[in-house]
């Protein structure tokens, strides 16, 4: 799914947030799935709100369209919505831990390039995942006590990353100031507010109309 169709909620998202990814989803007419993450998160008023606009948009709209609601289950009987929606519960399909690995790793990992990718105007390059010795554009490092050496692969991964031919130019933004391989975002506590870490990584975000 793109930005565009997932909403990830905070005890601050607003009823025109959510309202506004009810719009996209009733006026969208290839069929693509809108998700609404967190749904137990939003203030009750933010609730009311946007379940009569849901109404509302669903009598003019009509029943063609796709939309996941998704809460944690140890909130769910303080979320309105849920309760509200109940009729259309799902119960989740059960999935083994070995499954789900196998099912990201799929979607992760990048095939081999056969020869150098090339921009446009003929500069190599290649994708991140090149660095990880399995080829995946995502690595999760975990440990149940620190001092094992994450810092140090992290950094390790770092290094590799610098050394990817065309980085330079992806670094490079349009508006001329180069951002990092590396963004450290410092998370304290028992909950992460998505909102404020999405916003510290777009800082660092690349051009957007670069590949990578």
């Amino acid at each position: 799914p793109t930005a565009s169709e997932v909403l990830v909620c905070s005890p601050h998202t607003t009823a025109e947030e959510v309202s506004l990814l009810w719009r996209r989803a009733l006026g969208d007419k290839s069929c693509r799935v809108y998700c609404v993450v967190n749904a137990d998160q939003l203030d009750y008023s933010v609730n009311a709100q946007a379940m009569k606009d849901l109404r509302n948009f669903e009598r003019d709209a009509g029943n063609k369209f796709r939309l996941v609601i998704v809460c944690s289950q140890q909130n769910e009987d303080r979320a309105w919505m849920i309760s509200a929606l109940d009729q259309y519960r799902v119960v989740p399909t059960p999935c083994l831990q070995q499954e789900l690995r196998r099912y990201l790793f799929d979607r992760f990992t990048t095939l081999p390039l056969q020869q150098p990718a090339r921009r446009p105007d003929g500069s190599v390059w290649q994708p991140a995942a090149e660095v990880d010795e399995k080829k995946s554009c995502v690595r999760l490092v975990t440990s149940e006590r620190p001092g094992v050496g994450k810092s140090l692969f992290v950094q390790r991964v770092e290094e590799k990353l610098n050394k990817l031919p065309g980085n330079e130019s992806i670094l490079l933004r349009s508006d001329s100031v180069s951002t990092s391989v590396r963004v450290s975002v410092p998370v304290q506590g028992r909950s992460v507010d998505v909102t404020a870490v999405l916003g510290i990584l777009l800082e660092y975000s690349p051009d957007p109309n670069k590949p990578l």
